[in-house]
């Protein structure tokens, strides 16, 4: 199938939103769960609950959105992140911050690979690596630039606006799926 540009451009910036929204919370988790009095091993458990969560998500998420359609997963997944957002500020205590990880590592299985699922149908054959590593740049440019962006906004205005400027970002890539990727693919 040939690249479609706005659908490309779509998943490019949706993906780029919630690398950077992830990325911006990320690296101030342990100072705000050192708040909470969490230890050494609590940290350690609120960072591998993501992954947890969504290695174990990710086969059983492919699965289902290769057959019930990609956009749902992906529009669930980003208002996931959105409502998760307004959750972490609300978290007081450090189960509750691993509860917000389980479920934002849940929210990750169906935003990033399914966007990805979406290009590989795009992409012209022998083109996939210059596609991927082109769609891959917005991934690792929301991870590169997040953190600066999260420091930034705690120490200019505190925690909370780090949790809702990633559930802005989350929000902005929904409107762009639900507006620009067709419901069924291909289109």
């Amino acid at each position: 199938m040939d690249p479609n540009p706005r659908v490309y451009i779509s998943l490019f910036m949706t993906t780029l939103a919630v690398a950077l929204g992830l990325s911006l919370v990320a690296p101030l988790l342990p100072v705000y769960a050192k708040e909470l009095g969490a230890t050494g091993l609590e940290i350690g458990l609120i960072f591998s609950s993501f992954s947890l969560a969504r290695s174990v998500l990710l086969p059983l998420v492919g699965n289902l959105a290769d057959s019930w359609g990609r956009k749902s997963f992906l529009l669930a997944g980003l208002l996931s992140y959105s409502v998760i957002a307004v959750i972490f500020d609300l978290a007081d205590n450090v189960p509750a911050l691993i509860l917000c990880r389980l479920a934002q590592g849940s929210a990750a299985a169906m935003v990033v690979p399914v966007a990805r699922a979406y290009v590989g149908d795009m992409t012209p054959p022998g083109q996939e690596g210059r596609f991927m590593g082109n769609f891959n740049l917005a991934f690792f440019a929301g991870l590169a630039v997040g953190p600066w962006l999260g420091g930034f906004l705690k120490d200019w205005s505190g925690m909370s606006s780090a949790f809702y400027a990633m559930g802005f970002l989350s929000l902005v890539g929904f409107l762009i799926t639900w507006s620009s990727i067709p419901r069924t693919w291909p289109a």
